[in-house]
């Protein structure tokens, strides 16, 4: 117990005031003459013992009367957990408002977003008119970093509005505490109103700082299901005009019942096709094919979405693709160059091939190309071979063919830059290819069935390769004998192929075999950089286009597609890419144009984060959920942080509490009363 006047118990010393009285006050007894007092002897001495004790019972009572006069006049309190020492001054309050997706479920009184708007107004409305206020949200925004007035306070609070945006507990916590270091007031508070998610909740991470003292809100939902769609994804990378596109959605069903008969809807460019059913068992996922024919080049978008009435801004997904109306071929011939690429190439329209000679490549034009043919060149220079490692580096893919006398050292040393494994000696024994495994997904869609006496090439030399411990290559043929024969290793962002042989005749008859034809073309048709599949709002988003923005004229834009929203983000160009960087400036999922001046170079798609897709809370109910929170609260040993009951009615008592503590001076009146009260009837029945 402490209190407001101390100073006040120094009236204590009244006590001292009844004693007196009691010991002084010696009553006279009149003399009486009895014949015979024999008979009176017993009961002489029965009365004073009731005297005695009457005496006694009447001196406690106007002692304690006098004293708890004293302590009342000294307002004594009981200091609440995690209160602040320092009672009396102005304070500095920091309000954070959970405004994520996850807020708009509802609760038992309204939307838990409503809810927590009306808790905010009610502890700025318990504040004094010297109190410093400052809100918080989910966005971080600047202008929720300064602290305001009362009335100021209000009316920012009314302009508050959900956001896709979310932010673990600590780091929550860690920027009020900064932000309340810096305010000059004696005491710091801040209160955290929010739904508490699993997926959110890191107490772990705060740090044990008495300068700042934290009451968390907890609000719970009604509910804690949800149907979502949590990403999506091509099967195959190569993506081409007038065949079928296969595209995986993976629906996550975060409940404890399982979903029959739903129904997966599919736009693409805004047109609608087919959508596809789906069941789904409780807190799993489940992977829906779909499938698409793209009849056009250029720019492609898709939407795939479900129908779910709990938190409906996870239900959709966006996606976008590039198909260029011609795939661009560099082929860069050695001495050696047999004309079977050339052949291969002609007469088809997608692909568009230009052939130059070894060391008269144009560097500066190799970003314009997907695909990179190295045609049995005997050395790879210097200058090549860091030329190339950059073009894999940003997506771009290269084929390589071995000369008859192949420079291994150059070679290798391409390879090892590139993370490759590189080729060993030339292994003249007699072979075939081994049988083709129809699981390759490589072969994917390219045969029907895969005949037993298929014809397969034979081979009379080959180059093997050093494959180390580990190594990430993905051998699509293999010999006979068990060595490599043509294999594809991914790079950071591309890709680099490697067949093991020349095409002469000398060493193979690969080039006239039926696999000759699928081998390259599905190579090129991999090696198509359609750019990132989606990208997700709030994170830190870097978009790289092979576009130059060398003067205001071509500085890009980022437009919706109807047109109504346009901002310009940052951006660097470096060599013949730029890099847009959005710092947080898309707001609304969905797809946007890159825009240069009013020609579109480029298309994006921006899906919220799943992050509170999960609704599951601390517990199965709000009692659960603090216990839980209290729970681990103590467990950490976290003294700066409380908890507070999410109920706006007893919120201005609860304030009351933790700036006045629990006032004990009324009951010390009361108990003065009973006292007096006692005193009398002491008096007046105990004779």
């Amino acid at each position: 117990m402490s209190f407001l006047f101390p100073l006040f118990l120094i009236a204590l010393s009244a006590v001292s005031i009844p004693i007196i009285i009691h010991l002084f006050n010696f009553r006279r007894y009149k003399r009486v003459h009895f014949s015979n007092v024999s008979f009176l002897q017993a009961l002489q001495q029965e009365t004073r013992k009731r005297s005695r004790l009457r005496q006694w019972l009447i001196l406690a009572c106007r002692i304690l009367t006098v004293a708890c006069l004293a302590i009342a006049f000294a307002q004594p309190y009981l200091p609440g957990k995690n209160m602040d020492s320092k009672i009396k001054g102005d304070k500095a309050i920091s309000i954070f408002i959970d405004n994520s997706f996850s807020m708009k479920a509802q609760g038992d009184d309204g939307q838990l977003y409503s809810m927590a708007i009306d808790m905010a107004k009610e502890i700025i409305n318990a504040s004094s008119g010297t109190d410093k206020i400052q809100l918080l949200t989910q966005d971080f925004e600047g202008r929720h970093q300064l602290f305001y007035t009362k009335d100021e306070a209000l009316q920012l609070l009314d302009e508050i509005k959900p956001t896709s945006s979310t932010h673990p507990i600590a780091e929550i916590i860690q920027r009020q505490k900064d932000l309340l270091d810096k305010a000059d007031a004696p005491i710091k508070r801040g209160y955290v109103i929010s739904d508490f998610q699993q997926s959110t909740v890191n107490l772990e991470d705060v740090k044990n700082d008495s300068s700042s003292y934290f009451k968390l809100l907890a609000l719970q939902p009604n509910s804690n299901a949800n149907l979502y769609i949590d990403s999506c994804w091509f099967l195959s990378p190569e993506l081409a005009m007038n065949t079928a596109i296969n595209m995986t959605v993976r629906i996550w069903n975060k409940s404890n019942i399982e979903l029959k008969n739903q129904v997966l809807n599919f736009e693409l460019n805004g047109d609608e096709k087919l959508p596809t059913a789906f069941s789904v068992s409780p807190n799993t996922y489940v992977d829906v094919p779909i499938s698409f024919v793209i009849r056009s080049a250029g720019y492609q978008w898709g939407r795939v979405f479900v129908d779910d009435a709990e938190i409906t801004d996870d239900d959709d997904f966006y996606f976008s693709t590039y198909l260029p109306e011609r795939l661009n071929i560099l082929h860069i011939k050695g001495a050696g160059s047999t004309g079977y690429i050339d052949k291969l190439f002609t007469g088809d329209t997608y692909f568009k091939m230009t052939n130059a000679l070894n060391g008269q490549v144009d560097f500066s034009t190799l970003s314009l190309y997907n695909f990179v043919i190295l045609d049995e060149l005997v050395e790879i220079s210097g200058a090549l071979a860091a030329e190339l490692k950059k073009f894999t580096e940003k997506g771009g893919s290269v084929f390589v063919i071995p000369a008859a006398g192949t420079n291994i050292t150059s070679y290798n040393t391409f390879f090892n830059s590139c993370g490759v494994n590189g080729f060993g000696g030339l292994d003249t024994a007699n072979t075939k290819v081994g049988r083709i495994d129809k699981d390759q997904p490589y072969f994917k869609d390219v045969f029907e069935s895969i005949p037993e006496n298929m014809d397969v090439p034979t081979i009379k030399s080959l180059y093997t390769l050093q494959r180390g411990a580990g190594a990430n290559d993905d051998i699509i043929l293999i010999t006979a004998s068990g060595q490599p024969f043509f294999v594809k290793t991914k790079t950071e962002k591309g890709a680099i192929y490697q067949l093991c042989i020349p095409l002469q005749e000398s060493f193979s008859n690969f080039a006239k075999n039926i696999l000759f034809v699928p081998i390259v073309i599905k190579a090129a048709l991999q090696s198509v950089r359609s750019g990132e599949l989606y990208y997700t709002i709030s994170k830190d988003n870097v978009a790289e286009l092979n576009v130059i923005t060398d003067d205001e004229d071509r500085v890009l834009k980022i437009r919706s597609l109807d047109d109504k929203t346009e901002f310009i983000p940052e951006q660097k160009t470096i060599l013949n890419s730029t890099f847009l960087y959005f710092n947080n400036q898309v707001k609304t999922s969905g797809v946007y144009k890159v825009m240069q001046g009013e020609v579109q170079v480029g298309e994006l798609a921006f899906n919220y984060s799943r992050l509170e897709s999960d609704p599951k809370t601390m517990g199965a109910n709000l009692q659960e959920s603090r216990e839980k929170l209290q729970n681990r609260i103590d467990e950490l040993g976290l003294k700066n942080i409380g908890l507070m009951d999410a109920n706006k009615d007893l919120i201005k008592k609860q304030i009351t509490d933790l700036d006045q503590g629990i006032r004990l001076w009324k009951l010390f009146i009361i108990l003065a009363l009973v006292f007096i009260a006692c005193e009398i009837l002491l008096a007046r029945f105990m004779k």
